[in-house]
């Protein structure tokens, strides 16, 4: 996602949810709808880019950045 967001709006500086609050704040670099002049269609915008870093903010992989010995790691079967 991050790649796709970067190849369509040309910002290759900013990565995750720094990018997403970049590019689709902004009407000039990627436009959803074209309902921009009503408030349906900014509120539509404004959405979007709040799940979208939501899904960076919360799948971003944290347990691949923490050393193995970390709690978060530690899978234990039921009993």
């Amino acid at each position: 996602m991050n790649e796709c967001i970067q190849k369509v709006s040309g910002v290759a500086d900013k990565s995750e949810a720094e990018l997403v609050q970049a590019v689709m704040k902004n009407v000039n670099i990627i436009q959803f709808n074209e309902y921009l002049t009503e408030n349906s269609g900014r509120n539509e915008r404004a959405g979007l880019a709040l799940i979208a870093e939501g899904i960076f903010k919360a799948f971003r992989n944290p347990k691949g950045h923490k050393p193995e010995d970390h709690p978060l790691l530690k899978i234990t079967a039921p009993t």
